[in-house]
This record gives structure tokens, C-alpha cells and sequence, in this order.
């Protein structure tokens, strides 16, 4: 006798997806750039801003509703590929329009010292880090509420028993949140050193050091408390970084050598390495999961 159909819950993550990159717009200031496209099209200086910072908003919703469209049937490995690359295009255009946290760099050179403009490098660490954050920030709520904000959180329907947290489980949660912060923590100093003058590069590089420290120490806690499934994955995600990674290295040596680039910066290969992991790690979870997910429906 088959099995009762599972109650499907309805997404609640476009709405919260549209309501935080509505608070990340507003603390951003609109390019010239942007604001002179916007004037040349008639629009007032309010209107212009206004549209400016409703551009990443109203783009990243569209984006995710046809996302959805087009990716039915598909893997769930795929799909959040696909989805991934959509983040990234939001990502960009938001760069262009916007100067998000425009009262950062003047709170920090408050602090520190003054900054000279950041370079490729520092871009790619600032935006690793923030993306680190805004998971940190994601998995923190579920530490903190649970299910609730699990499945607040999600852009696709699903079967809420796969969302289902224990109490017992918002620890694990929590060192995981901690951990990801402390990543784009040491990100972030790491960025701040690198653009800082000489004399005033021990500060950031502390901070970077001590938060490299305590999120070892947050994944190693997780670790000892992954059941099998769990490591199998971190596992697998991170085999497959490397081998991407030893092969870009290669690559690039061969690039090197022929004179059309320069050597690899550490600063780079390490945020290149750890976007690798992340998108590694981020599919091989997604694809055992729509596996657990056919399992459990065929049940």
C-alpha cells in the first residue's frame, strides 16, 4: 500500500530573501554611475536613488522566480548551481548600482588607520567574507529558532520532516554559524591589513590570526560530532576542491611559465580555494540530500 502523500510546504524564502537584500540595499549608496543612468532617463534625483537601490532587490526575486521555472526536474545538485550563478549575477549588478555599508570604511580608517583603494584581491577577500557572514547570520537563526526559520529560509517546497531541527541539534548549529563567522572575520582583517598602511597592518593581521584560530577550533568541535553521513560529505565536497584546485594551480604554472600571467598571490589562491570548497561542499550536501529526499518520497 503506498505511503500518504507528504504535506508540501509552500517557500517562505523569496519573501525573507526580498526583505534582507532590501536592509543590505539601505545601507549602500548609489554609484554616479547609476545615478547619472537614471537621470538620463528622466527620472528625479529621488526617483533615481530610489530605483537604484530597489535595482539588486527586484532583480535577485525575478532572478529566483525564473530560477525555479526553469530548474524543475532538474538534480538538486544542478539546481543549486544554476541558483548559485544567479546569486552571482545579482552579486555583481548589486556591486555596480551600489557602495554597500558605504559608513564601513570610515568607522574602520576611524580605527586604523586610512585605506588605500582596494585591489582585486581585497575585493574577492571583502565579498568572501561577507558572503560568509550573511551564512553565519542564516545558520545562527536556526541555531536560535529552530525549524521556524529553517523553513522561513527556503526558496523551494519541501517536505517540512526534512527541515525538522531538535533542540539538541541548535548547538551544532551555533559552532557552525561561529565558525562561519570567524571566517569572514579573518576575511575581512585580512583585507583590512592588506590595505592599510605599513606601520598599521599588526591590528588587522591579529584579529585575522585569532579568528583563523577559533574557527579551526569550531570546525574541529563540529567534526567530532558529525555522524558518518556528515563527514562523508565535508569529505567529498573538499576532495573535489582539491582536485579543481590542483588542476587551476597547474594550470595557471603553465600560464605563468609562457609569461601571460604573474604568480599566484596566497591571498588570492586562498579565496579562490575557498570559494571552491564552499560551492564543492554547498552541491555534494544538495545532491544527498535530493536523494534522501527521493528516498523519502518513495517510501
Amino acid at each position: 500500500m503506498p505511503a500518504p502523500a507528504q504535506k508540501r510546504m509552500p517557500p517562505l524564502g523569496i519573501a525573507v530573501l526580498a526583505v534582507a537584500l532590501a536592509a543590505i540595499s539601505a545601507t549602500g549608496r548609489p554609484g554616479p554611475e547609476s545615478l547619472a543612468m537614471m537621470s538620463s532617463l528622466g527620472l528625479p534625483d529621488w526617483a533615481g536613488t530610489l530605483a537604484v537601490h530597489a535595482i539588486p532587490v527586484v532583480l535577485a526575486v525575478v532572478l529566483l522566480v525564473v530560477g525555479r521555472m526553469a530548474t524543475r526536474g532538474m538534480g538538486h545538485g544542478l539546481k543549486w548551481g544554476i541558483y548559485g550563478l544567479l546569486g552571482m549575477v545579482v552579486g555583481m549588478v548589486t556591486a555596480w548600482h551600489l557602495e554597500l555599508f558605504a559608513g564601513v570604511p570610515a568607522i574602520i580608517e576611524a580605527a586604523n588607520g586610512p585605506l588605500v583603494e582596494a585591489e582585486t584581491t581585497e575585493i574577492l577577500l571583502w565579498g568572501l567574507g561577507s558572503i560568509c557572514m550573511m551564512m553565519a547570520v542564516m545558520v545562527g537563526a536556526v541555531a536560535l529558532f529552530g525549524s521556524n526559520a529553517a523553513k522561513a529560509m527556503q526558496v523551494e517546497e519541501v517536505d517540512p520532516e526534512l527541515l525538522d531541527v531538535r533542540r539538541a541539534e541548535r548547538g551544532l548549529y551555533a559552532y557552525s554559524a561561529f565558525g562561519m563567522a570567524t571566517v569572514a572575520i579573518a576575511c575581512m582583517a585580512l583585507a583590512i591589513a592588506r590595505q592599510s598602511l605599513p606601520d598599521m597592518r599588526i591590528g588587522p593581521l591579529l584579529i585575522a590570526g585569532v579568528a583563523a584560530l577559533a574557527s579551526i577550533a569550531a570546525n574541529w568541535i563540529l567534526w567530532r560530532h558529525c555522524d558518518e553521513l556528515q563527514r562523508r560529505t565535508v569529505i567529498n565536497g573538499y576532495a573535489v576542491s582539491a582536485v579543481a584546485a590542483t588542476l587551476g594551480a597547474f594550470g595557471w604554472a603553465m600560464a605563468s611559465a609562457a609569461g601571460y600571467v604573474g604568480q599566484i598571490d596566497a591571498a588570492a589562491a586562498f579565496v579562490a580555494l575557498t570559494i571552491i570548497q564552499l560551492i564543492a561542499t554547498a552541491s555534494t550536501t544538495a545532491s544527498m540530500m535530493g536523494k534522501t529526499f527521493s528516498t523519502t518520497r518513495a517510501a
